[in-house]
C-alpha cells in the first residue's frame, strides 16, 4: 500500500488540525506530514515501529491508537534556527546544563570584569556532565585600568552539556539561547 499524505496546522493538542489527531489505527509506516505551525513548516514520516517517547516537535505520538507509531519530524526541519528563537533564560555561572531540548541549540555569552579586577571565565560544552571542551572566554589581570569583556558562542548538541565557569572576578553579563 502507498503512503498518504497530511497537512495539518498545529502539532499536538488532540483537536481537530493537529498532528496527534490522527488515529493510529490508520496510519502505515511511511505516510507523511506537512504542518504549518506558527509560520513554521514541519515535515514529518510516520515509523510504525518507533515506540520512542514524545518530545514535541521532535517526535509526535497520536492521541489515539498510538501503539508505538511516532511521527518523526524530518532533520531538514531541524536545521539550527529552525522554529527556535532567540530567549534569555535564567542560567547561573558555574552550574552545568543539559539540552535535552530534542535538537541542537546555540548558547552565546558575554563575560565581564571590572577594572583593577583579575577574572577568568569561559564557556565549556561536552557530552558529560562535566563538559571539558573550552569554545571561549578570557581573563584579565589585576593591574589592568579598563574593563574588559569575553563573547563566546556555540552549538549545542542535544543531550550535550554546557557551562560558564567564572571565578569570583568574572561575572556573566548576557547569556542567550537559540531554542524552542
Amino acid at each position: 500500500m502507498s503512503a498518504k499524505g497530511y497537512k495539518y496546522s498545529s502539532l499536538t493538542g488532540g483537536g481537530a488540525g493537529a498532528l496527534d489527531s490522527l488515529d493510529g489505527a490508520a496510519l502505515l509506516d511511511g505516510d507523511f506530514a506537512m504542518v504549518m505551525a506558527g509560520g513554521v513548516l514541519y515535515n514529518y514520516v510516520l515509523d510504525e515501529d518507533s515506540g520512542l517517547a514524545e518530545s514535541s516537535p521532535a517526535i509526535i505520538a497520536p492521541d489515539t491508537n498510538a501503539g508505538v507509531k511516532r511521527w518523526i519530524m524530518l532533520q531538514s526541519s531541524a536545521a539550527i534556527g529552525f522554529g527556535q528563537t532567540w530567549q534569555t533564560p535564567t542560567r547561573s555561572a558555574n552550574v552545568v546544563y543539559q539540552n535535552t531540548t530534542g535538537r541542537a541549540i546555540q548558547v552565546s555569552m558575554t563575560m565581564a570584569c571590572s577594572a583593577y579586577t583579575t577574572g577568568t571565565g569561559g564557556l565549556y560544552v561536552g557530552p558529560t556532565s562535566s563538559p571539558a571542551v573550552l569554545i571561549g572566554g578570557g581573563s584579565q589581570g589585576q593591574a589592568e585600568a579598563y574593563p574588559r569583556s569575553f563573547f563566546a558562542s556555540a552549538i549545542v548538541p542535544n543531550n550535550y552539556y554546557y557551562t560558564v565557569a567564572t571565578n569570583s572576578g568574572m561575572a556573566v553579563s548576557e547569556w542567550h539561547e537559540l531554542r524552542q
